[in-house]
């Protein structure tokens, strides 16, 4: 925050140290943009250093823009926060976050024009939802709901094409590997899907769970051994290295904090953390 000091406005901003002051009583004022400028005094005395701690700016009240009037659900932004998809009605709208424009993203009609599949019609009849922007901040994933399954596709936002990546009610823990891949559990397998090429490939079979954690694949499974470990493998599946045995849990959380691991395993409705020394 600005200072001010008997109205005088100080170089610097806070925290700020003022010198040579004369002893006395002093009126002071912090300002910051969007914020409400709070005032004070201080009483200076010789040979003391007078602290004001702790001090707290509250925000101005700002007027939000309305962006739109209709029943909106399952908002998601892009990773650069220039766009928002948003499920609004039997659409998934594409909001430009600067400009303040709405266009439709997806709806059934486009995805009869872009994905040719015998399931099709199915797609095209379920309940459209966004569920994430890809690391380019163009493609996004998102979800078909019909009667009778889940389907899974992305969009292209510049180019508006829409392709089918997956089906399927249990397929869960969707992750993108660069701005061309993307990784998801179903049944116990990793599939990776190749949005350039278009295919699909089952890396390994019979896993609790993965992680992507810089740049490397990592999964959680049993060993030979029957024991479960924090396990590297490379894009086709081959085991690099074991990196720790785990506690036998139904869900895990993967990443790293100074190079060291921290895992968060959920069993029974109970988290752990586990810390790699």
């Amino acid at each position: 925050a600005s200072v001010k000091l008997t109205g005088k406005e100080i170089t610097g901003t806070t925290p700020e140290t003022i010198k040579r002051l004369l002893p006395g009583n002093y009126a002071i004022e912090l300002t910051k943009t969007d914020y409400r400028p709070w005032q004070s005094h201080i009483i200076v005395q010789s040979g003391l250093v007078t602290e004001k701690r702790n001090t707290l700016l509250t925000l101005q009240e700002i007027k939000p823009t309305l962006l739109s009037d209709l029943s909106i659900s399952n908002l998601v932004n892009n990773a650069d926060n220039t766009k928002l998809a948003v499920s609004a009605g039997k659409d998934i709208l594409l909001w430009d976050i600067k400009n303040k424009t709405a266009v439709v993203g997806v709806n059934s009609a486009l995805i009869r024009q872009q994905v040719k599949d015998r399931l099709t019609v199915d797609i095209a009849n379920g309940k459209l939802e966004p569920l994430g922007f890809g690391p380019d901040n163009q493609t996004l994933l998102f979800q078909s709901k019909s009667l009778s399954n889940q389907y899974y596709l992305v969009l292209n936002t510049a180019s508006g094409v829409i392709k089918l990546v997956a089906s399927g009610r249990n397929t869960i823990s969707w992750k993108w590997l660069g701005d061309r891949e993307i990784t998801w559990l179903q049944n116990r397998k990793l599939n990776l899907f190749n949005l350039t090429s278009g295919k699909n490939q089952i890396l390994i079979s019979d896993i609790i769970d993965y992680a992507w954690v810089d740049n490397n694949l990592y999964i959680v499974a049993k060993n030979k051994t029957g024991k479960i470990y924090l396990t590297k493998i490379d894009r086709a599946g081959t085991v690099l290295e074991e990196v720790a045995e785990l506690p036998a849990a139904d869900g895990y959380y993967l990443g790293k904090v100074k190079n060291n691991w921290v895992v968060i395993s959920t069993l029974n409705q109970i988290s752990s953390i586990w810390l790699e020394t």
